[in-house]
């Protein structure tokens, strides 16, 4: 129905007057406001050489399915699938279709 402030506002009386009541616990977790965390996480280096890596190559790759990883590439293979058997390994591999 789209009554998310109602249901949160029910969720929070119910957490007051039935604070060991685990599913309402849930309830009040699931309608409660979002939060948002921040975290400073270091400068990748291969994000910038992955997108070097298609702005250069994009023409000749378009409509392509590809894996980089810090601005080489893995493997190039039609359907997904296929190019996920090549890069499976390794976990630090973008993959992309290249548009």
């Amino acid at each position: 129905m789209g009554a998310y402030t109602v249901a949160r506002r029910i969720a929070v009386l119910g957490q007051q007057y039935y604070p060991d009541d685990e599913e309402i616990q849930k309830y009040a977790i699931i309608t409660a406001p979002p939060t948002v965390i921040s975290q400073r996480v270091p400068f990748d280096p291969s994000i910038r050489a992955n997108r070097d890596w298609l702005k250069t190559h994009r023409d000749e790759y378009r409509g392509k399915r590809l894996g980089l990883k810090s601005g080489e590439l893995v493997g190039s293979a039609d359907p997904v699938n296929k190019l996920m058997e090549l890069v499976c390994d390794d976990k630090d591999v973008l993959i992309t279709r290249v548009y």
